[in-house]
């Protein structure tokens, strides 16, 4: 087997506690934006979804929800600072 690099990992653990909590004037910004609106988000590497954003909570975290028969049924949380990468507005393709 070979050596493995002593490379520092970017990674860094954190307490839930510790994490950046967006400004009032953002998460408004961030929810007439985004609450109600169907979306394509990230599922996997490679791998889009569809569904609705049903909330933005107060400490910045965006609730996913998909289409279970007639009913929105909650599907996945991502934090606000990832919405760049991980969602996409059905709309726009």
């Amino acid at each position: 087997m070979g050596k493995q690099g002593k490379q520092k990992s970017s990674w860094v653990l954190v307490h839930e506690d510790d994490l950046p909590v967006p400004s009032p004037e953002l998460l408004e910004i961030l929810r007439r934006r985004w609450v109600d609106m169907q979306v394509w988000f990230l599922a996997a590497p490679g791998c889009w979804r569809r569904g609705k954003v049903c909330k933005i909570t107060g400490k910045g975290d965006v609730k996913i929800a998909v289409k279970c028969g007639s009913a929105w049924v909650h599907s996945r949380v991502i934090r606000f600072e990832y919405i760049p990468r991980v969602l996409r507005l059905a709309s726009e393709g």
